[in-house]
């Protein structure tokens, strides 16, 4: 099952002119369990889902940024859009660090806080 993308509130992707990075329109939702991303905070992650591994390729290639939010605890139900909060933080993905158990590292960045508008796919 591959991670769902996140329509995000409508700004230009990648990095600007003026060096500042913009959220694209759609981001890709990395799902996190018992961790909150802040704004202005850098936190390091572990990811070992092979979906997720993927996900997170596909956005280094881009534009490097990911949609940051908390899964719920208890969720309404099985659907995809109730098994997340529908408040986030759009996160940089600053480093990746491949490690010999085909797990990655990866050091995020928070940005600023987003709301889920919309699933885009699954």
């Amino acid at each position: 099952m591959s991670e769902p993308e996140v329509a995000a509130p409508p700004q230009s992707g990648s990095i600007a002119p003026d060096g500042q990075i913009r959220i694209p329109e759609a981001c890709p939702a990395l799902l996190l369990n018992d961790v909150l991303i802040f704004p202005n905070t850098i936190v390091p992650l572990a990811i070992s889902t092979p979906a997720m591994i993927t996900m997170i390729n596909d956005a280094l290639s881009s534009h490097r940024v990911v949609a940051c939010f908390s899964r719920a605890h208890a969720p309404r139900s099985d659907k995809p859009e109730d098994q997340f909060y529908t408040i986030g933080t759009a996160a940089h993905i600053m480093k990746m660090f491949r490690m010999p158990d085909d797990s990655i590292r990866v050091l995020i960045q928070g940005m600023v806080r987003i709301k889920r508008v919309e699933i885009t796919r699954v």
